[in-house]
């Protein structure tokens, strides 16, 4: 399950190279924020892992992106981002 989990996070950074939308490079890195809280639940189960993944999945899931998305409206940024990979 953890290969599994770590084989995602790294075809989100790939992804994440070749999209040229900023929109779609939020919603790849709540992805991956996301994906690492459910890793750190996965690798050690305990009341204090529970805590500190609910709480990354919770800020690096919903509240950045949300952040992030409310501050390219208030600037009006529509433009796409060149990608790294053509």
């Amino acid at each position: 399950m953890i290969d599994s989990l770590l084989m995602l996070i790294v075809l989100t950074n790939l992804f994440l190279l070749g999209s040229s939308s900023i929109n779609t490079c939020i919603r790849l890195v709540a992805v991956q924020g996301v994906l690492l809280g459910i890793l750190v639940l996965i690798s050690h189960f305990s009341i204090h892992t529970i805590v500190i993944s609910t709480g990354s999945i919770i800020l690096k899931g919903w509240v950045f992106p949300w952040l992030l998305y409310r501050t390219t409206r208030g600037v009006n940024i529509h433009q796409k981002v060149k990608p790294v990979i053509g």
